[in-house]
């Protein structure tokens, strides 16, 4: 079945990417033509229409990550065309209008109390999202732990961004805990030199621009882009994608580091990897799986190495892949 959804998954994304490739590549076309012809932006219309269906008919296999990206550019098409369509719509004839009467005063403190449109009363969604997530960010050189992170003002968890990262250890395992204290889902952006080790999390984890680092991390989906030599230490229930990326290893979570039975499951399926970049029935070549002898051993972690006289900087050029 997991060989079936892979095969359904990669034939997709092919269709899909090739399909948008050629319809961003007409929208830019037609976006720059002086006059807009109605029956290229009519057959623009049916090709977006055909990718949505095509997507509609791909949920059943694709992750939901997949789909809410592959979503958000249909309608980003969808956008365009209806704004193609408006600057191609004829323009009205000017006319000189009656200046319309001056209204009452009355009428006019009466419209003054009229409520504005349903949306102004809606809370930013921005808002609402900065509100339940917490960030990492900005810093070189440094041992980074729970007490490095803002509190959350959720209750029921929060999602981690850890961005702009270099030369640093973060160590987030003993910050996972219930309510507002566990990381739900995390963010990764920019991370460069650095080792990461991240609890087991009920979501996520997208990571993007990681560069000669360490992971550690249990997660329900994992997706790593535009990255190079990385060594992931990794638990999770379903299969590892990885795209545009280079030199990555994979291993198991370490058994040590785990704070509950289910982070190093037996069940984990950390080395059945799909790589969007291969799709060929051929082995990958932007990842292998970590050999036993170059794996971080129990003792050596930084936990327990930097209760010593360590630095940051010796304990990285010890622990980080080699480029």
């Amino acid at each position: 079945m997991a060989d079936t959804n892979r095969s359904l998954i990669e034939e997709f994304y092919a269709s899909f990417n090739a399909s948008r490739t050629d319809i961003a590549s007409r929208l830019e076309v037609i976006g720059t033509a002086v006059s807009k012809s109605t029956e290229i932006l009519d057959q623009l219309a049916v090709d977006v229409s055909k990718l949505r269906k095509e997507l509609a008919d791909a949920t059943s296999f694709l992750p939901s990550y997949d789909q809410r990206q592959y979503e958000l550019q249909v309608k980003s098409f969808e956008h365009s065309l209806e704004q193609l369509r408006v600057s191609a719509a004829p323009k009205p004839k000017f006319a000189f209008k009656r200046k319309a009467a001056t209204p009452a005063t009355n009428q006019t403190v009466s419209d003054a109390k009229k409520p504005g449109p349903a949306t102004a009363d809606l809370p930013s969604t921005a808002s609402t999202i900065a509100s339940n997530a917490r960030a990492l960010s900005n810093h070189t050189g440094q041992y980074l732990t729970s007490s490095s992170l803002p509190v959350s003002s959720s209750t029921a968890g929060s999602e981690l961004t850890i961005s702009d990262i270099d030369h640093c250890i973060v160590d987030l395992v003993s910050n996972q805990g219930e309510g507002s204290n566990a990381i739900t889902a995390v963010h990764v952006k920019n991370v460069k030199r650095s080792v990461l080790l991240l609890p087991s999390m009920s979501g996520s984890a997208i990571l993007h621009d990681v560069e000669n680092t360490v992971l550690a991390i249990g997660c329900h989906q994992f997706r790593m882009h535009t990255s190079s030599h990385v060594d992931v230490y990794l638990s999770i229930p379903s299969n590892p994608i990885i795209e545009h990326c280079t030199h990555i290893r994979f291993t198991r979570y370490p058994t040590h580091l785990a704070t509950s039975d289910s982070t190093a499951e037996a069940s984990s399926t950390h080395l059945s990897v799909q790589d969007f970049s291969h799709i060929r029935a051929t082995p990958s070549p932007n990842w292998k799986p970590l050999p036993e002898e170059a794996a971080i051993a129990e003792k050596t972690w930084p936990r327990a190495l930097l209760r010593g006289d360590d630095d940051v900087e010796s304990v990285l050029k010890r622990l980080l892949p080699p480029i």
